[in-house]
């Protein structure tokens, strides 16, 4: 069924030798062969996704997905691999859950090297390349540290920058090159060539990198301080306006419609971080203890009995809406994410333009306004909700004041200023004489005066028709 000369042409890429006739068959009919194994083993999973979708009182898909086809590809894969295991059956599993294969751990041990002692930890990664030591040191902050994949890149890219422009190898860096590369990217940043905040994490991860990981105390240097981004705070009147924005446009399907609903609510009820919410899957939200299991590095460090936002009705609805046009199975880690980072991005940005709405917008200004608006009236509320290990977190960054609340200050701090009712009449006369107040009114207003005659002082707010 597969032409012979596209197998061929795979065949001679790179390949220093010719390529006989015999080979160029043999491989059509294995490719085959892994064809047909990866449609059966698609076919099983597909059936199973079905199932599951029927377990769960959806309708059973028609078209075999993207998904199915990997699932059967990494089930094929499974088949073809070695797992001689001695005396050991097959079927043995160990006990971490996956079948034990011993010529794995061979050629591990092949290339495996014993962590140095803590002593000598900073002469041997010296030793070692700056690639080999990037390695590491992103093995480090994974598997040690506990930093996320979005996280790791960035640190690593920082490190792999400060050698690139100071041109020091590892075992020549000192503390007058680190203060030297400070003093290099504060006068960048006077140039308007990097921003504050900017130059403020790479001193952080660069203290991460020589201090913790290479265990070089020595080598600290403090960072700078960084600054406040302002921002006017979104209100649930902006949230709102943008979820009638979705139902006016005419231009999107509804299972797109119910999407971005689902995603505008989730983020202003549940307030999650981004990344949190890209990775979120059907089982880890609880309906019965109300409970939305979110997960990151920063959120595993709070308290356990504040680690995970409550649930809100408005949130569980528009999930169990947009759960009707999921396509996968059971969430597993498998299946793809909701939605890219990316693309929240562009929705809020795009909402917030057909709404009307004059604001900055991005997924973490939606999470600070509504943390805010539930940290001014509830801080351990808006603590459990944000997901902080600590309640001076909420009090330091969620509790920023609106217009509304500086009004209520200035209501509060200053005081009213006292009008007599003899000054009143007096305003009121002149305002008729000029033809700026009509007759009924004006008798009105005097009338009511003469009722409150005994009421020497009065507030301006309690003029209702001044």
């Amino acid at each position: 069924m597969i032409p012979l000369k596209p197998v061929r042409e795979i065949l001679k890429q790179d390949c220093p030798y010719h390529v006989s006739n015999e080979a160029v068959i043999l491989l059509r009919d294995k490719l085959e062969e892994i064809a047909w194994t990866i449609k059966q083993e698609s076919i099983k999973e597909f059936e199973r996704y079905n199932n599951h979708r029927r377990t769960q009182g959806l309708p059973p898909k028609k078209r075999l997905n993207r998904w199915a086809i990997m699932k059967g590809h990494s089930n094929a894969l499974k088949q073809e691999s070695n797992t001689e295991m001695g005396l050991q059956s097959n079927g043995v599993v160990s006990l971490g859950g996956g079948k034990m294969d011993n010529s794995d751990f061979e050629q591990f041990m092949k290339a495996y090297h014993p962590p140095p002692p803590e002593e000598s930890r900073y002469d041997y990664y010296c030793s070692l390349s700056l690639e080999e030591v990037l390695r590491e040191f992103e093995n480090w902050m994974r598997y040690e540290r506990g930093y996320s994949k979005q996280t790791i890149p960035a640190k690593r890219k920082k490190v792999q920058k400060f050698f690139k422009i100071t041109g020091v190898e590892l075992k020549d860096v000192d503390k007058e090159v680190r203060k030297a590369h400070r003093a290099y990217l504060i006068e960048q940043m006077r140039k308007g060539k990097l921003k504050k905040n900017y130059v403020s994490t790479i001193l952080v991860d660069l203290n991460v990198f020589f201090c913790h990981f290479l265990g070089r105390k020595d080598l600290r240097i403090p960072s700078i301080g960084r600054e406040e981004i302002s921002f006017e705070r979104l209100t649930r009147d902006d949230i709102d306006a943008m979820i009638d924005a979705v139902d006016e446009r005419k231009d999107i399907k509804k299972k797109e419609k119910v999407l971005h609903k689902m995603i505008l609510v989730t983020l202003w009820n549940e307030l999650p971080r981004i990344s949190e919410f890209c990775s979120l899957k059907l089982r880890d939200i609880d309906e019965v203890s109300r409970k939305v299991r979110f997960s990151s590095r920063k959120r595993d460090r709070a308290p356990a009995h504040l680690r995970h936002p409550f649930a809100t009705k408005e949130f569980l609805k528009a999930w169990n809406e947009y759960k009707k046009y999921r396509d996968s199975d059971d969430w597993s880690p498998e299946a793809p994410a909701i939605v890219q980072v990316l693309f929240v991005r562009r929705m809020l940005k795009g909402y917030a333009a057909r709404a009307g709405i004059d604001k900055r917008i991005t997924p973490h200004i939606v999470r600070k306004s509504g943390g805010t608006e539930l940290s001014m009236e509830n801080p351990k509320l808006g603590q459990m909700q944000l997901g902080h290990k600590s309640i001076r977190t909420t009090l330091t960054n969620y509790t920023g004041p609106n217009e509304e609340d500086k009004m209520r200050i200035d209501g509060i701090l200053t005081p009213q200023k006292k009008v007599t009712v003899e000054e009143v009449v007096e305003q009121l006369t002149k305002q008729f004489v000029k033809d700026e107040l009509p007759e009924e009114e004006y008798l009105y207003a005097i009338k009511s005066l003469k009722k409150n005659r005994g009421v020497q002082n009065l507030e301006n707010k309690d003029i209702a028709f001044m």
